[in-house]
């Protein structure tokens, strides 16, 4: 058994900030929850004043690479004791994968509108991890994309906001933490500590990742929300942290996910 070195992934959350972008709505609707609904699909401009943090992604950086080192995508089938039903999770598995080795493990949490498809279909995520490792960025390792709503039937509502829905996005805390987790460790050569682990998600799972990243288990060892929504829970379920570490905004990169702290 080879260990690989305490997962960083820093290039990986920059390479998904860029990706997760959402194109404009081009003008808000009247009433208050469609204008809330809105701002999901608004247009990000930078002031004359903004300076921006990263330099653009390189052009290519979600094309399969040259080399063809492309890693595969599998269906992971768990029983769940919340929803008390099978449910599917997509997993990457980079390329040369060998159960021989143990590899770190990013769970990757999508939207309020999205599934267990929305990273690998509207952001080519799994692309990105191929040329990240393809050029020595990042270590090989495993990408779990779950459907973030634990709900018997877990496929986006009409009404994404419905309070039963928005719910289910609370529930997954259980979900991911005793049947997920769990599953994907048994049946995957996986680095089963929490040093080996990372957490991010975009928009309701950038709020989903302050809440379940933060705890005071500290289920992973770092994590990345971009742009997180408003968040239910109270700090003080959180692991200590300074504030602004743990309040970061849609540049939400958290040291202890680089593996420098």
């Amino acid at each position: 058994m080879v260990p690989y070195p305490t997962v960083r992934l820093f290039p990986i959350f920059i390479a998904l900030l860029f990706a997760s972008g959402i194109p404009a709505q081009p003008a808000p609707p009247e009433d208050e929850a469609e204008r809330a609904a809105a701002n999901f699909v608004r247009e990000i401009k930078l002031a004359e004043d903004d300076v921006r943090l990263f330099p653009e992604p390189p052009a290519n950086y979600r094309e399969i690479p040259e080399s063809g080192l492309r890693g595969t995508l599998d269906v992971l089938r768990y029983e769940s004791g919340v929803t008390n039903t099978t449910r599917k999770a997509t997993v990457y598995l980079p390329f040369g994968y060998d159960p021989v080795h143990r590899y770190p493990v990013l769970y990757l949490l999508h939207g309020i509108g999205g599934d267990r498809h929305e990273w690998t279909r509207a952001a080519n995520a799994h692309v990105i991890i191929d040329n990240l490792i393809a050029t020595g960025q990042v270590a090989p390792l495993i990408a779990v994309f779950p459907n973030g709503r634990a709900m018997a039937d877990d496929r986006a509502p009409e009404q994404i906001f419905n309070p039963e829905a928005i719910a289910a996005f609370a529930a997954f805390e259980y979900d991911l933490l005793d049947f997920l987790i769990p599953a994907v460790e048994s049946s995957y050569a996986t680095l089963t500590d929490p040093d080996h682990r990372a957490l991010a998600g975009l928009s309701m799972g950038g709020g989903q990742t302050l809440n379940f990243g933060q705890l005071t288990s500290k289920p992973f060892r770092g994590s990345a929300p971009f742009p997180p929504p408003p968040i239910p829970r109270r700090p003080k379920n959180w692991c200590p942290i300074p504030p602004l570490r743990r309040m970061q905004s849609s540049c939400s990169i958290y040291p202890a996910a680089t593996g420098t702290t």
